[in-house]
């Protein structure tokens, strides 16, 4: 279940919450229980209140976790985009570009993990570059093209960059050969994630 799906049956479900808890008032008013209705009202809200996380006290792992639906224990680091630009300009390291909305992507997360996790990479940086305005997104597409010397017009995603000192020396997208088995697809994207990740 991608991220806006998740959203919706949140809410209605904290709507459907409310609904009882409005039907329930309205009959406890009508015999008599109000007192002992609000106690366990605010009861039940404090409670529920106490278990859940706020998004911003996550750790990258662990959106990344919720996301991308692998263990919470990952190498994954969101970054912004000035400091995509900065890792690009200067900086070294591993970049998946990726958006849970897409299938490919969440395989390919799940398939860059098992990678990772079989090598000596500690963090791989993330980044959604779906979210930004048009010039900043055509701004990292030109970025690309000056470091990655193939023609580079479009960022389709997933892709993995290696960057080394500002340098792309290692790419790859989700443009695979022609094959309609998954599991096939799957084993060649491995493949060139091994190869990337051992540069």
């Amino acid at each position: 279940m991608d991220n806006k799906k998740k959203a919706m049956a949140f809410f209605f479900c904290v709507l459907y919450f409310f609904y009882l808890i409005f039907i329930i008032l309205l009959i406890g008013v009508e015999r008599g229980f109000m007192k002992k209705l609000i106690i366990l009202l605010i009861c039940c809200l404090l409670l529920s209140g106490c278990s859940i996380k706020k998004t911003e006290e996550l750790s990258s792992a662990e959106k990344f976790s919720i996301e991308y639906s692998i263990d919470a224990d990952n190498p994954f680091e969101y970054i912004v985009y000035s400091e995509v630009y900065d890792l690009l300009s200067d900086g070294s390291g591993v970049l998946f570009l990726g958006n849970s909305d897409c299938e490919w992507c969440i395989e390919s997360a799940k398939i860059l993990y098992d990678v990772v996790l079989d090598s000596e990479l500690d963090v791989v940086y993330y980044f959604n570059p779906n979210n930004l305005g048009s010039k900043k997104y055509k701004d990292l597409v030109n970025l690309i093209d000056e470091k990655y010397s193939d023609d580079f017009t479009d960022i389709k995603l997933p892709s993995l960059l290696v960057i080394k000192d500002g340098n792309i020396i290692g790419y790859t997208d989700y443009s695979l050969e022609n094959s309609d088995d998954l599991d096939n697809k799957k084993a060649i994207l491995k493949n060139k994630y091994i190869r990337l990740i051992n540069m």
